[in-house]
């Protein structure tokens, strides 16, 4: 069997040089996005995931408040900690619920929007009857 590297140390440029010639094809990285560059997609991204966690979840209005409210309290004190005495482990943590609270301010703002609009629908309801009209409600 013969080999296309004629002897030449695995990862070093001159395999890949010879690679490409002798089989037409090139080594490819996959890409990778840059986060780094971009850091607001991030935001972006985990704030979308929880609007539609909370589209795809029935959670009720005052628990989401609750728990975001929490999270974003604990996420305070580990951020002033983190000011105070640099620990990787406290910093990783912190990030964690950084992105925590962005995910739950998703889906608190779905939350809020929805029940705002479920108000609106109410009052348009309510005023486009007349007042010796009757509602019937009915539902499974």
């Amino acid at each position: 069997m013969k080999t296309l590297t004629c002897g030449v140390k695995p990862g070093s440029p001159v395999r890949h040089i010879l690679f490409r010639y002798r089989t037409g094809m090139s080594v490819r990285t996959p890409y990778r996005f840059p986060y780094s560059k971009y850091p607001a997609v991030r935001v972006a991204v985990f704030f979308a995931a929880g609007i539609s966690f909370s589209a795809q979840t029935a959670l009720p209005f005052q628990r989401l408040f609750t728990v975001c409210l929490a999270v974003w309290l604990t996420w305070l004190a580990l951020e002033m900690t983190v000011r105070h005495k640099l620990a990787v482990k406290i910093f990783r943590v912190s990030l964690a619920a950084y992105l925590l609270v962005i995910f739950l301010s998703g889906a608190f703002w779905y939350d809020f929007h929805q029940e705002r609009l479920q108000i609106k629908q109410e009052r348009v309801l309510l005023a486009a009857l007349f007042p010796w009209e009757e509602i019937d409600v009915e539902g499974k």
